[in-house]
């Protein structure tokens, strides 16, 4: 079972809610998994907090990458397909490896050596929105 948390105070206050209740009732019997999403974010809460709050390692982190997200929700392509150098795009693969149980799918607090966190277009260049929408 994925959890998927921010890294806030009142979302990790719930998380830390349901997972007792899970223990207390031994639903998962240690087949819960932490997903922490967008993180690291500015004046979130650490990771050392969060897993020591939680009790429970974090398995995976999604960083906060909204211009990314937007950008590819707002064109129907997935982040992988638009962006798939992104820092986001990475996290998202080491997620589907952790579920899919590869191994070295762990969490990364930083984006892999050569590929930035600068966020363009799916063509390489920086997009405004009414460039995107003339392009259309």
């Amino acid at each position: 079972m994925l959890v998927v948390s921010t890294p806030e105070i009142p979302a990790l206050k719930n998380v830390k809610f349901f997972l007792e209740y899970l223990r207390q009732h031994e639903l998962t019997q240690g087949r819960t998994s932490i997903v922490l999403n967008r993180f690291p974010s500015i004046e979130g809460v650490s990771l050392e907090d969060v897993q020591q709050h939680l009790r429970q390692p974090v398995s995976v982190n999604i960083p906060s990458a909204g211009q990314l997200v937007t950008y590819s929700i707002n064109r129907g392509v997935p982040v992988v397909l638009s962006h798939p150098q992104s820092w986001v795009a990475q996290s998202l693969r080491k997620l589907g490896a952790y579920i899919a149980g590869e191994q070295g799918s762990q969490i990364s607090m930083a984006p892999e050596k050569g590929r930035g966190r600068r966020q363009k277009g799916a063509t390489g260049e920086r997009r405004g929105l009414f460039a995107a929408l003339r392009a259309k």
